[in-house]
């Protein structure tokens, strides 16, 4: 692990003893980015939502005890409303508070006292066996589903997860003496249910540090062998700690309660001594050499940047992100009368990269950005739920005040127009399938992305800059840079010969459509070179496989800048 790594490691180390690792995770990134999949204690968010929950809802049910369990049954269902309603509001406003925090997950917790609370209560009447069959019948089908129609989209917490947590209930209350309670009650279910709890604490450690052993390059039968060193350390662990800690006669309250002091004191102390030795940096760095710690020092600027949510570039004040509101056109209005015409730029994360870049050369003070993830044109035509623009909108805009625009600039990763032999994009393939991979040109997505600038480019000037060729290298990784020798590196010949086959296929697409587009190509044909090298003296010019350093931006600007005005003179 990098110091950056190991930073984050310590601060969860401090988190999770003192319950709070949800709100560390929530502040650190989005749960279905894949930065998470690195982080060994990334899953004791849910811990912490529930010990919160055991810590406040005892004083609840203290408060309303002498009321009787039909008060604090009714208290329970405002609860579990209050919290279902405001969960699925939430998703709609900020998706990761939903997905992290007490207040929105308290429902499912709520729905599981009410479960107690009905097996407590005598007067619950006693149903048949069609009845339980069928309603147990009904639980197993829900959770059946849930597994089925749920991805990383789907809106849960909200009403979605009611298909999962309804299904459980419905199971624990009517499968007693059932044919379903028969079904999951055999001896290989229960087995596995007993070492689950061990099980969900030991998989995402293994399975964490294997990623980052293998860079994230791991094949399915490593895997396969964690999953299996998985249940064989939960069965351990099931049977030499929780066993025990479960039998007041083996271990005492009190004893529990020390064994908990010291081990969790422990963690904190080992945390907050990474903490101040900034993930234990020193000794890390005093085993690399200098092009090493060049690698080392572009993942902490990486790491800076984006705990602070900046770009390290100071925009001037008219560099503003579009949207549909009021307080945008107001400020679009100041900034054309202050300056002019604006120049628009749209496109995903790498346009972001453009965007820095042109700011670094002073040229320009009036830029409107336009995009962000997934913020492809194509996907104007197929459904993409990642996809951040609404393109019918954003076209209808550019239009509609085309007379206070200059001209446009779209840029996007270039290796989305990159497909294997399965049509998945060269951006999900690893460096050695780059390195030799099969690989054809995505023209499909090239023609739409064509077809929806050339109607724009009838009314404004639309510079199409090119994609630059990735290294497709963790450039932010230094250890996982010594494997591939740091020594002579270059742009893998493969990716660079599939990036020239996409600048030809773009630039006779436009052609054969009689485009106004303009097409800036990065690419020097004549030198067989990249606009930018890897290495640019004490530079690393990429901050990982595909986006540009903050060192990197500025010596691309001066080009982009160069390019892009080139192309426009063609325009004239």
């Amino acid at each position: 692990m990098t110091p950056v790594d190991m930073l984050d490691f310590s601060e969860s180390l401090i988190a999770i003893p003192l319950f709070f690792s949800n709100f560390l995770f929530y502040s650190e990134s989005g749960y279905f980015d894949a930065a998470m999949e690195m982080k060994p204690l990334f899953h004791t968010w849910s811990l912490g939502v529930e010990e919160q929950f055991y810590m406040l809802f005892p004083l609840l049910v203290m408060f309303l005890w002498k009321s009787g369990l039909r008060t604090l049954g009714k208290m329970v269902l405002v609860i579990f409303v209050a919290s279902l309603v405001m969960a699925q509001w939430s998703i709609q406003i900020e998706r990761m508070f939903a997905f992290f925090m007490l207040p929105t997950r308290m429902w499912e917790m709520s729905l599981g006292v009410g479960v107690a609370l009905i097996e407590l209560n005598k007067k619950t009447p006693v149903f048949g066996d069609v009845i339980k069959n069928l309603a147990g019948v009904t639980g197993l089908l829900l959770i059946g589903c849930a597994i089925v129609l749920f991805d990383k989209s789907s809106p849960v917490p909200g009403y979605y997860a009611l298909l999962p947590t309804v299904g459980t209930a419905l199971i624990i209350l009517f499968t007693h003496d059932s044919f379903v309670g028969r079904l999951i009650g055999n001896r290989l279910f229960v087995g596995v249910g007993l070492v689950s709890y061990s099980a969900y604490l030991w998989h995402q450690p293994l399975f964490a540090f294997l990623r980052i052993y293998r860079f994230g390059d791991t094949k399915v039968g490593q895997y396969a062998s964690a999953i299996l060193i998985t249940f064989l350390l939960a069965f351990l662990t099931w049977k030499f700690v929780e066993r025990p800690f479960r039998d007041r006669s083996t271990i005492s309250l009190r004893r529990a309660m020390v064994v908990f002091l010291i081990s969790g004191g422990m963690l904190v102390g080992i945390g907050v001594t990474g903490v101040l030795t900034h993930g234990f940096e020193q000794a890390y760095e005093s085993r690399l050499s200098a092009e090493e710690r060049l690698f080392l020092k572009n993942a902490k600027e990486i790491s800076g940047l984006r705990s602070s949510g900046e770009s390290g570039v100071a925009f001037p004040s008219c560099f503003i992100g579009y949207s549909e509101s009021e307080q945008f056109y107001k400020t679009f209005k100041r900034c054309v009368e202050e300056f002019g015409p604006a120049t628009i730029l749209m496109g995903d994360s790498h346009a972001s990269n453009v965007k820095s870049a042109l700011a670094s050369t002073g040229k320009y003070e009036f830029l409107v950005s336009v995009g962000g993830r997934h913020c492809h044109p194509y996907h104007h035509y197929e459904v993409d739920p990642d996809s951040t623009c609404d393109f019918e909108q954003i076209a209808d805009f550019l239009k509609r005040e085309s007379s206070s625009i200059k001209f446009m600039i779209y840029n996007q990763l270039g290796s989305y127009f990159i497909l294997d032999e399965e049509s998945d994009t060269l951006n999900h393939k690893s460096v050695s399938y780059a390195q030799s991979g099969k690989m054809v040109v995505a023209e499909q997505k090239i023609d739409r992305v064509v077809e929806y600038f050339s109607e724009i480019a009838e009314q404004i000037n639309v510079v199409w800059l090119a994609s630059w060729i990735e290294p497709r290298y963790p450039m932010h990784h230094p250890r996982k840079m010594i494997t591939y020798g740091i020594e002579g590196l270059d742009y893998i010949p493969n990716v660079v010969q599939m990036f020239v086959q996409v600048d030809q296929t773009i630039a006779q697409k436009i052609a054969d459509r009689d485009s106004k587009i303009g097409y800036a190509e990065l690419y020097d044909a004549p030198s067989n070179r990249n606009f930018i090298s890897l290495f640019e003296g004490e530079c690393v010019a990429f901050n990982d496989k595909d986006h540009l350093s903050q060192c990197g931006e500025k010596i691309a600007g001066p080009i982009f800048d160069r390019k892009i005005k080139e192309v426009l003179q063609s325009l004239q």
